[in-house]
């Protein structure tokens, strides 16, 4: 009905109702018979489905909304059905599911680009894109700078017997077409950029890499060449710290709220997160919050009265 109708809220509707049905059958894909039904094949290809039906939905009703909401089921389904998480876990998981989890959204997000659709001659959907892949860096970054992550689980039980074989229950497919697109949209951005490219472009083209690089790169080093538990979460907080100042940098130098209210938001979830995390004492935890929380405000007030007329002088 979305499709032949072109109307956002049944576009919407249909993707909340796939979204219910996917996480109501989910457990179902650990813990099953080992019967297939089309249910559980679509529980266990949601994240390449999501991209390949409700991106065109997206492009049919011309919904922001639309290309937003699918773009979180494709990766929250995909986090759900690979599970990397803790990356030493008890299963027996392939050490390279983690690398591409945590690497495929913002790899598709940033590199995507409306004209790839051969009927497409208009970027709708790229900046939206772009912003989500920046979402997921920080959020992939926030995750892993947590030392449990790195850690090795202790659980006071065995592996249940009754879980699926590893390739019943990883998207194998899933992975090897949405890899392939990635590469796909890759070359096309590289291919796509201005001639001669400019130095802002081939910088943020590099960082973006080097994030994808080392997002791919350390976990599976963590699992399958040497343990770096102190190394990677300072990697990754670093990292965090990184993209933290990239948008506050981008913010003032553009005037753009969104991006320096991001950037400030993940500075002050890294340092209220380590604080908390680590033993330190009640009276230094409140310490931090008080100037967290003073500082927020006052480089918010700052930040709000240095654009002209209280708005963006311009847009990302």
């Amino acid at each position: 009905m979305a499709f032949s109708l072109c109307l956002n809220s049944l576009g919407i509707l249909s993707i909340v109702l796939v979204e219910i049905g996917y996480w109501t059958g989910l457990e179902d894909l650990w813990y099953a018979s080992g019967e297939l039904t089309w249910s559980r094949l679509v529980v266990q290809h949601l994240p390449l489905l999501a991209w390949l039906v409700f991106v065109p939905l997206a492009y049919f009703c011309r919904s922001r909304w639309i290309f937003g909401l699918a773009a979180f089921v494709f990766a929250s389904s995909l986090q759900a059905n690979l599970n990397p998480l803790p990356l030493l876990n008890y299963a027996d998981i392939a050490p390279w599911v983690a690398s591409f989890a945590f690497a495929l959204p913002p790899a598709l997000f940033w590199s995507y680009d409306d004209l790839l659709f051969p009927t497409i001659n208009y970027r709708l959907f790229q900046s939206l894109a772009r912003n989500l892949a920046l979402v997921s860096f920080g959020i992939v970054f926030y995750v892993l700078s947590f030392s449990w992550v790195w850690e090795s689980p202790n659980y006071g039980y065995n592996q249940p017997t009754n879980v699926t074989n590893l390739f019943q229950s990883l998207p194998i497919i899933d992975l090897g077409i949405l890899s392939g697109l990635a590469v796909l949209q890759w070359l096309f951005l590289l291919r796509q950029r201005n001639n001669p490219p400019r130095r802002e472009v081939i910088f943020t083209t590099a960082v973006i890499g080097t994030f994808l690089a080392f997002i791919a790169v350390v976990p599976f080093w963590h699992q399958t060449i040497s343990r770096i538990d102190e190394l990677g979460v300072f990697i990754f907080n670093v990292l965090l710290a990184t993209l933290a100042w990239g948008l506050i940098q981008e913010g003032l130098k553009l005037g753009n709220r969104s991006s320096f209210w991001g950037g400030m938001l993940l500075v002050t979830l890294q340092i209220i997160s380590r604080v908390q995390e680590y033993d330190t004492d009640l009276l230094f935890k409140s310490l931090v919050f008080i100037l967290c929380g003073s500082a927020l405000i006052s480089a918010g007030l700052w930040f709000e009265r240095r654009l002209p007329g209280g708005s963006s002088t311009s847009k990302k």
